[in-house]
């Protein structure tokens, strides 16, 4: 956060006159998969089941406008990740609670109130805690078990992870402030979790490397920080009644 902070007030400095700095708050529901790569091909019961994991984000997007075209988009967060495993008589979901900071570069074109955008770059992700629960259908019902603990405690989860963003949107201006809505799709880069698959008896039969990917859905809302965008807003207009 205190990166984002510094970022934030070099990037308000350097744009000066040709921009203006846009602050707001964006929540989302990613859509998530897990890609899994490994030194030698996997038995088919390792990601058999696999499926989509749903969960949300909640960020604090940072609009550094550089000119009416170009900006930089600095996004502090909270982003839940993770895994979702179905088999008959068995789930398991997996999520991963993590802080994330994105650094977008962006295009806009401006149609009077309407202001579609396209923007792409990295982001890097810190997991905090690992959330799993597991659901088994038995004869006498559903057993369910659930347990949480911090991602350093795993010892397959990396310290950090690097991710490639990229997606489309569009906005509305209501006077100074603006709503928006956004598609973004996501490659992990890096790996989540790295780890060995062992026989046994402890023998290493395969080193494994996990990957996330998805698909996130966004609105959100923005404000300039400028006194001079709000003073250039008009005024709403009072219509007059002739009198009678």
């Amino acid at each position: 956060m205190r990166l984002a902070t510094f970022i934030l007030l070099f990037f308000a400095a350097f744009s000066g006159a040709h921009g203006q700095v846009l602050i707001g708050n964006r929540a989302g529901l990613g859509m998530y998969q897990q890609r899994i790569e490994a030194d030698k091909e996997l038995p088919s019961y390792f990601t058999e089941g696999l499926t989509t994991l749903a969960a949300p984000t909640i960020t604090v997007p940072i609009d550094v406008r550089f000119s009416r075209f170009f900006g930089l988009l600095i996004e502090p967060g909270f982003v839940q990740r993770g895994s979702r495993t179905e088999s008959d008589g068995y789930s398991s979901t997996e999520r991963v609670n993590s802080i994330e900071l994105a650094l977008l570069a962006k295009g806009t074109m401006e149609f009077g109130r309407w202001t579609p955008y396209i923007l792409a770059g990295p982001s890097v992700t810190r997991p905090l805690t690992v959330r799993i629960a597991y659901t088994t259908t038995t004869g006498n019902g559903n057993n369910d078990e659930e347990a949480t603990a911090t991602a350093d405690d795993f010892a397959s989860y990396e310290r950090s992870y690097v991710s490639l963003f990229a997606g489309a949107g569009v906005a509305f201006s209501i006077g100074a402030p603006r709503l928006f809505l956004d598609y973004r799709a996501m490659w992990g880069l890096t790996p989540v979790q790295r780890g060995d698959l062992t026989d046994v008896n402890g023998s290493v039969l395969r080193s494994i490397e996990i990957f996330d990917r998805g698909h996130v859905i966004s609105i959100g809302w923005s404000i300039p920080l400028s006194r001079t965008a709000w003073r250039a807003t008009p005024a709403p207009v009072t219509p007059t009644v002739p009198a009678p």
